[in-house]
């Protein structure tokens, strides 16, 4: 369904047409002198590009020779208006004569906000080279005295804003913080609604345009200006995004809502429109991609329930596939869509299942899985969803884009737990053959405990001897066995190797009883982490004979059949508790 969904959206996006300006003539650096007059456009309200003057005062030449700048000073009534040059105004074009000098770039923050710097267009032009790194590097040593007035960048800017829609307060403060690195600075934006592919609009210079990296139900990214055309290239902001170098961000078409005057730093209040490229460089210079081509996306469908409210929330969103971030996005979005439809943050139970189509992928792959935590059972879930994610996307194999996620949570705000009591043996003492019958004493919180009857024949070949009678919850580890020990990791033929061994992993919401020869306690099933399985009951040999995939010699999979016997039982809960008994086996 997801791919069909995916192919589908690929396949409209290379046939919706946009109509675009043609280039203008570039006024090289050298030209370009103080006192010059020229106009900067821009949009200040809704998408309507507009005009104010701008005067140069002085071109900054670095002594490296690799960044200039031209100071300019914005006046006229649109800037006295508002107060000076706003965020959101990056990558607006600047031109003299006619022809395109740059475009804003940077401004600062507490200063006279009419003042700007213009990054010149012969630099932004950099990014659509792909051969902009010299070939032959210089490993020469050479001491260059540092002159701070000659390079601006060292003042204090204002950072860049980005804008976010539809998360969480708690969503909202983690990307905040996460993506402070990259000098950026989070504001706070009315949802934009649907965010499709654009249909026949046209773009000029001085457009508005939002970078995300994110869009539909939750909007992340930066709004600024559009700069440059030359045919379906683009150029934009003037600035770098978060400057990582090659990239695969959402390029859309923006509105603004207002301008907004500010003492510290005025700013374009803006949301983003629709798709109409990709932005494929992130660049000191300026971003820069390509119109009409659309980036690798993870669609990812949410259903999320509260069962105290009994209230429901459907959400969509695409995420840009990027390996250095998609981690940070994908936190703040599942924690935000997981806070918006429950209803709150914190302790509680979450029944959490997800369905992951891929190319490559042999089957589609299902999981569900049941959290309680008494701090925070959101961020519980999505860390265990998390692990297994991107053990498939970063997989040795073979590549699984494109990809679709769904997506289904059910939260309660009450513990629902099943711990396990007690255990009783009939007798401690049985023959090959027979069987043991365990009686299991099961309390769920703050309910009427019950008693449950489990029957383990013992297969002929078993060893004679000590055994070891385990009862425990999912996932929860013999005693000795503790979740820090170091295990030797798995090795895999193929990726159906990987997700068969996923799938048969113990899940938090199973009751297991199982008998180990005490001399091999260890090769007891004893996975790492918590998650749901569907209903089984393994016995005997059953829980190991169509276990071919796991990478062991064919003596250790006959040993463990010999030494393994096992059952497993599916609740609604999630089950705590490990008890152990030593029965005699003759």
């Amino acid at each position: 369904m997801f791919l069909k969904r995916v192919c589908i959206f690929i396949f409209l996006l290379f046939f919706f047409s946009c109509s675009y300006a043609l280039c203008i003539e570039i006024m090289p650096l050298k030209e370009v002198k103080p006192g010059m007059i020229g106009e900067v456009r821009t949009v200040f309200k809704g998408i309507e590009v507009r005009s104010f003057p701008v005067e140069v005062i002085s071109v900054i030449k670095s002594s490296r020779g690799d960044r200039h700048f031209i100071l300019i000073r914005a006046y006229g009534p649109l800037i006295e208006k508002l107060g000076g040059i706003a965020a959101g105004m990056s990558g607006s074009p600047v031109y003299i004569k006619g022809k395109i000098i740059g475009a804003i770039g940077y401004g600062w923050k507490m200063s006279d906000h009419r003042l700007g710097l213009v990054t010149p267009i012969e630099e932004m032009i950099r990014v659509w080279d792909k051969k902009y790194l010299p070939e032959n590097l210089n490993w020469d040593v050479i001491l260059r005295e540092r002159r701070s007035e000659e390079n601006p960048e060292t003042e204090e800017k204002e950072k860049i804003v980005m804008i976010a829609s539809g998360l969480s307060p708690r969503g909202f403060s983690m990307i905040s913080s996460d993506f402070e690195r990259y000098g950026v600075r989070f504001v706070s934006v009315p949802i934009s609604g649907e965010i499709k592919v654009a249909r026949d609009v046209k773009l000029v210079p001085g457009a508005a345009v939002g970078a995300l990296l994110s869009c539909g139900d939750i909007n992340i990214g930066a709004i600024g200006t559009l700069s440059y055309l030359d045919g379906d290239k683009f150029l934009a902001f003037a600035h770098p995004f978060m400057l990582r170098g090659n990239v695969n961000y959402f390029l859309t078409t923006a509105y603004i809502h207002e301008c907004i005057s500010s003492i510290e730093f005025p700013f374009k209040l803006g949301t983003p429109g629709d798709i109409v490229g990709v932005v494929t460089q992130d660049r000191i210079e300026a971003i820069g991609g390509v119109l009409r081509r659309y980036p690798l996306s993870i669609p990812i469908s949410f259903y999320v329930k509260s069962l105290d409210e009994g209230k429901e929330r459907k959400s969509f969103v695409r995420v840009v596939y990027d390996d250095g971030i998609l981690d940070k996005l994908l936190k703040a979005i599942f924690l935000s869509t997981f806070d918006l439809g429950w209803g709150r943050v914190g302790d509680g139970t979450v029944k959490l299942k997800y369905k992951l189509e891929g190319r490559n992928i042999p089957y589609v792959v299902e999981r569900t899985n049941y959290f309680y935590s008494g701090e925070d059972v959101s961020k519980e879930a999505f860390e265990a969803f998390k692990r297994d994610f991107f053990l498939i996307l970063y997989n040795e194999f073979a590549e699984v884009f494109p990809l679709g996620v769904t997506i289904e949570a059910e939260f309660t705000a009450q513990p629902k737990v099943l711990w396990i009591k007690d255990v009783k043996v009939a007798k401690k003492e049985i023959s090959r053959g027979e069987e043991l019958i365990v009686k299991v004493k099961l309390l769920p919180y703050r309910g009427k405990g019950t008693e449950k009857e489990v029957k383990l024949r013992i297969p002929e070949d078993f060893p004679q001897g000590k055994a070891i009678l385990m009862v425990r919850g999912g996932g929860i580890y013999p005693q000795g066995k503790n979740k820090g020990d170091k295990k030797e990791e798995k090795v895999y033929k193929n990726l159906k190797d990987l997700l068969d061994d996923l799938r048969k992993e113990e899940n938090n919401n199973e009751v297991i009883v199982e008998i180990v020869s005490s001399g091999d306690r260890a090769n007891a099933q004893d996975k790492e982490g918590k998650g749901k399985l569907n209903s089984k009951d393994e016995e005997n040999d059953e829980s190991v004979e169509n276990n071919e995939d796991l990478e062991e010699s064919e003596d250790e999979q006959n040993r463990e059949k010999k030494h393994q016997v096992k059952v497993v039982f599916d609740t609604d809960f999630y089950v705590e508790g490990y008890i152990e008994k030593e029965v005699n086996i003759k």
